[in-house]
């Protein structure tokens, strides 16, 4: 009869020992089973071992042992000792992947004073934990084919950045077609019509190799015939498909640009086909153009970035950064296809957005789970997610369609300047929105448009309804807000309990008036969600489908920005006009006393040229402006509803608040709150806190103050202590996290924020269109799947 066996996982982190050459042993009683580690780690009395330096280790015991000892034996650097520490069989039979601390001491001699700290984590394996352990030992290649292999069957799952080295078999088979001294042609000239070459391939269904431009773009329109998947989660799915880009500058020499697009959500990046030879490429059906997105809890920035292929034949191959987009996904209604146009920025901090092109995407999300949406925005704050590559060419691609080819954290006088001129754009926007404000509340001015029934002077006696005999409809403004802000003034004043309740209603309306004054904005699209709107995803209504033109609202929008030009030009010209007025008064005023006059305002600019010995000292205020502008940006995010989600939540808590703020009896709590503050603080009582606490310590000597003071200083150490040991834990999950991603996907790494404290957010331009949705995604073919780099560290990798 075979005697049972388990399988233990082992996991090992080792604390405040000496600087160690890493061969740490594993021993089962007395028979040596395992070489745990064998690295170096100079200089390092706190080392993390991940999987990349063999921290993991699968251990077999027999059932029927009782009394059983698992020895980790450490050798120290310059040093003959070896420090050692044992674990009982049964914290084994217990184990269940949690952290445990072992005291480490000289082997010679158990007993003597410890020699540090190791920590480690056991528990049973599983089945995959075997398989892993087994692949990691042969070869760490062997990995990534095994964990690809057990996230999707039936599927071809692709490494989780698949850059486009595959399309150049498509451009050697445009070479087949041509004799070999023929130059490769991408248009033609057939009966006077010019047609263009199919790119990248022709269809493989119906082989047609040239097509005329209109054909083209209405073969480009066609739905996707096969999807790529990526990521994970439930919550809901975002359809992408790339149609095409216009008038991209050329990047190449002797030929025109190789354009390709890289997009980038949450932790999963792809790219698609290369079309070759085109500054307005168009992405047909049959490539490799569609990605679908799951949603995991609430949507994510969705980036898009646009190079120019380099093919790997080059020296330096690096593919040319062209532009990028960022499509905010909250704001884009479920059940509606949006056809989508942006123009293409190189430079996120310029001081007027310069467009390289455009690109042309249709989009359109599917939620399931509306609701776990907008709670999900409560238990997140600002999302970040890391993307992990192979190479350094494919970490550029990412890394410039995330943050584009502007470095703003480095230093540089431009990102001063760049900040500064931020910093004084935002005068004219809050000194206009005050004087606005102060014309609509205080002068009564009516903005709420609503029809009203007033009664006619002579009556008519006509067939039409009775109501019409006797009154008729008349279109009014009505001064909502003032009315509010009467109603608020007078009960607060009248009652003064009602101070803090009307205070929480205040910032309800004042944030339900700016949601309201954005979904007035004359381009529809720049209107978020309206307070309604997250309350029906609240509600799990039924999404209500948008339909909207092309060009819509164009010559009232360009009539509104002329007009908002023309009253900062205004301003302008008034204000030197004042300030002139005032320097001529001076200098008549001067000339007419005798102290001087007759002096004139230098009309040139002078360049200032910053010394080198002063850049150094440039280097903290950009650090301040920086975190200046980022916390403006995220206010007037909240504020212009850019933010819904934290909007809405604002307005509902403070509404909330407000409602149990009205049965809370204020005038009793403050005043009995007054009274225990001054019976308490003035009262005689308080020489008794002088004679027990003050006092004492007059009296006391140099070695009882000393102890008191090592008392306070064995308080705070035991506090320190325990901020240090999380903060220890939670290098180790980072430390452990990042080389199992880089051992699973690759080793260079790119952070994706999902944030919009940007200087300018991308807004669809005019042209852009949508409809309701009449695609049934069920019927998709997909080709691939690319796996999400989200994934839980419970020892192994849980994806």
């Amino acid at each position: 009869m075979q005697t049972a066996k388990r399988s233990v996982w082992k996991s090992s982190t080792l604390g405040r020992v000496m600087p160690l050459s890493q061969q740490t042993n594993l021993l089962l009683g007395t028979q040596k089973t395992e070489k745990l580690l064998d690295q170096r780690w100079d200089h390092n009395q706190n080392p993390i071992w991940s999987v990349t330096s063999g921290s993991l280790a699968l251990l077999q015991y027999e059932m029927e042992v009782k009394e059983f000892l698992v020895w980790f034996k450490i050798k120290v650097k310059n040093n003959e000792n070896v420090i050692a520490c044992s674990m009982e069989i049964d914290l084994l039979k217990v184990a269940d992947g949690k952290r445990k601390k072992l005291d480490l001491y000289k082997e010679e001699n158990m007993k003597d004073s410890k020699e540090g700290k190791l920590f480690i984590r056991c528990r049973h394996a599983s089945n995959f934990d075997k398989d892993f352990v087994k692949n990691l030992k042969k070869d760490t290649s062997l990995i990534k084919e095994f964990m690809f292999s057990s996230i999707r069957t039936g599927i071809k799952v692709e490494k989780t950045f698949n850059p486009p080295d595959i399309a150049k078999n498509q451009r050697k088979s445009f070479w087949k077609r041509q004799k070999d001294n023929e130059k490769l042609e991408y248009k033609r000239i057939f009966k006077g019509v010019k047609r263009y070459r199919v790119r990248p391939d022709a269809d493989p269904e119906f082989p047609v190799d040239w097509m005329t431009k209109e054909d083209v773009d209405k073969c480009s329109l066609q739905p996707s015939r096969s999807w790529v998947e990526g990521g994970s989660g439930n919550a809901g799915r975002i359809f992408v498909e790339v149609l095409s880009c216009d008038e991209l500058p050329n990047k190449d020499i002797g030929s025109l640009t190789d354009t390709f697009v890289t997009l980038v959500y949450e932790d999963v990046a792809v790219c698609t086909d290369v079309i070759w030879e085109a500054l307005s490429p168009r992405w047909v059906p049959w490539c490799r153009r569609a990605f679908r997105f799951n949603i995991a809890d609430s949507p994510s920035e969705l980036y898009v970035g646009v190079f120019d292929f380099d093919p790997p034949s080059l020296v330096d191959r690096n593919h040319d950064f062209i532009g990028r987009a960022v499509v905010d996904i909250k704001t884009l209604a479920p059940g509606t296809e949006y056809i989508l146009h942006y123009g293409l920025q190189k430079k996120t901090n310029d001081d007027v957005p310069t467009h390289n092109g455009t690109i042309k995407l249709r989009i359109w999300v599917e939620t399931e789970n509306k609701r776990g949406i907008v709670l999900s925005s409560l238990r997140h704050g600002l999302k970040h997610f890391g993307v992990n590559v192979e190479h350094i060419t494919e970490e550029k691609l990412v890394r410039n369609t995330c943050v584009g080819s502007s470095a703003t954290t480095q230093f540089s006088q431009y990102n001063v300047l760049a900040h500064l001129k931020e910093l004084f754009s935002y005068r004219y926007f809050i000194m206009f929105s005050f004087y606005d404000a102060f014309q609509l509340i205080f002068l009564w001015r009516g903005h709420y448009e609503t029809t009203m029934w007033v009664p006619r002077l002579i009556p008519r006696f006509d067939k039409e309804k009775l109501v019409d005999k006797v009154a008729r409809k008349v279109e009014v403004k009505l001064p909502a807000h003032s009315l509010v802000v009467f109603t608020l003034a007078v009960s607060a004043t009248e009652y003064p309990s009602m101070i803090v309740p009307n205070f929480f209603f205040s910032i309800f309306w004042f944030m339900f008036s700016m949601n309201e004054f954005n979904q007035n904005n004359l381009s529809p699209w720049k209107r978020n969600p309206s307070f309604l709107e997250i309350v029906g995803m609240l509600l799990e209504h039924k999404p209500i489908s948008v339909s909207i033109l092309e060009n819509k609202n164009k010559v009232e929008i360009e009539k509104s920005l002329k007009e908002w030009q023309e009253r900062i030009d205004l301003f302008e010209k008034w204000k030197s006009s004042f300030f002139d007025s005032r320097i001529a008064f001076s200098e008549k005023a001067l000339k007419e006393i005798g102290e001087g006059g007759g002096h004139k305002r230098s009309t040139t600019e002078t360049k200032v040229k910053i010394s080198a010995k002063v850049l150094p000292f440039l280097i903290p205020l950009q650090e301040i402006l920086h975190n200046v502008c980022n916390q403006l940006r995220f206010v007037c995010n909240i504020l212009s509803w850019k933010e819904c989600f934290i909007s809405f939540w604002i307005s509902i808590g403070s509404l909330v608040l407000g409602v149990a703020s009205l049965f809370v009896p204020w005038g009793y709590i403050i005043g009995w709150a007054i009274r225990i503050f001054v019976w308490t603080i003035f009262g005689p009582w308080m020489k008794l806190f002088d004679y027990f606490y003050f006092q004492p310590r007059r009296g006391m000597n140099d070695e009882q103050i000393e102890m008191m003071d090592n008392k306070n200083h064995e308080r705070r150490d035991r506090v320190v202590y325990q901020l240090a040991n999380r903060a220890q834990k939670s290098r180790e999950d980072a430390v452990k996290l990042k080389d199992m991603r880089s051992l699973i996907f690759g080793q260079y790494s790119v952070t994706v924020l999902d944030d919009k404290r940007k200087r300018y957010n991308d807004i669809p331009l005019v042209n852009s269109c949508a409809q309701p949705l009449t695609v049934d995604s069920s019927k998709f073919s997909y080709k691939s799947f690319v796996p999400s780099q989200g994934f839980v560290m419970k020892m192994t990798p849980n994806v």
